[in-house]
């Protein structure tokens, strides 16, 4: 038995219960994104630090070398960061989604409170999350240095950017990189609370939910939407409105949550006669 419930819940009458959807906390997702934001601000410094070299006329050598050196003391910086914020965020996650999976079955049974024992399978997806995530947080600087490199070198080969200069392009590479964070943050955060939703309800004997979306224009498959076609990596989501699907069977896109930018949630179907419970 892996959730315990008080007695009362045995006095349930109504056979299946609806629960209400599991969301990622948003506070958690904030504090993900702040401390990715503190790389992208020290990546941003040091970039700063050679658009003034280049207006101060440095030269082609020595510029080379400063943006090497940068790197290096960035890239310190983050294996000393990315531990220990992937570890943050999804322990944080962890104890969110176990927090609202009980506070959502005590409601729909009715009864004070619900405890679910922790397993194997759940800890198996925090470490995974973490290391997916420590990669994740060393490409915002590997994809940042990328651009500065692909930057610095058409600059010396005559080429023009929009944004009228290089040191103007060297900004922007900045804030494309708070953007590339802002959606590592949001995205692995829906990702992580969709894996362990499936591993809790499961555990509990929650096999089922009905598929909810947004029922606004970004859902993807709404005819009247901004993305009426469904495809491959982002399936018709405004088709599965209402349908239920089972944990142990995601459609091929992946469980509410799970595509990227998805923001439709699973709604539990709680069947008393499927419930892996202990009554204490």
């Amino acid at each position: 038995m892996s959730i315990f419930l008080p007695r009362d819940a045995q006095k349930a009458r109504k056979q299946i219960r609806t629960g209400t959807p599991i969301r990622p906390r948003r506070a958690v997702e904030v504090q993900y994104r702040n401390t990715l934001f503190e790389l992208v601000a020290l990546l941003k410094q040091s970039t700063a630090d050679i658009s003034r070299a280049i207006v101060a006329g440095i030269e082609r050598s020595r510029l080379l070398a400063l943006i090497a050196r940068q790197m290096d003391a960035t890239g310190t910086a983050l294996e000393a960061l990315a531990p220990r914020a992937a570890a943050s965020w999804a322990q944080a996650s962890n104890a969110a989604n176990k927090q609202q999976v009980e506070s959502m079955v005590a409601r729909a049974l009715g009864v004070e409170w619900a405890s679910i024992m922790a397993s194997a399978a759940i800890v198996g997806a925090v470490e995974t999350a973490i290391a997916a995530n420590v990669a994740l947080i060393r490409t915002i600087g590997e994809h940042h240095w990328g651009r500065v490199i692909e930057a610095v070198t058409a600059n010396y080969q005559g080429k023009t950017f929009a944004e009228g200069s290089l040191s103007n392009r060297l900004a922007r590479i900045g804030s494309i990189s708070q953007r590339e964070a802002r959606r590592i943050a949001r995205d692995q955060t829906s990702k992580l609370c969709t894996s362990l939703n499936a591993i809790r309800q499961q555990d509990a004997g929650i096999n089922r939910y009905t598929w909810r979306n947004s029922q606004d224009q970004r859902v993807v498959g709404n005819p009247a939407g901004l993305y009426p076609q469904g495809n491959a990596v982002h399936g018709d989501h405004w088709q599965r409105e209402g349908q239920a699907f089972r944990w142990d069977q995601p459609p091929d896109d992946g469980h509410p949550g799970q595509p990227i930018h998805c923001r439709c949630t699973a709604e539990p179907i709680i069947d008393l006669d499927e419930l892996d419970a202990t009554y204490v």
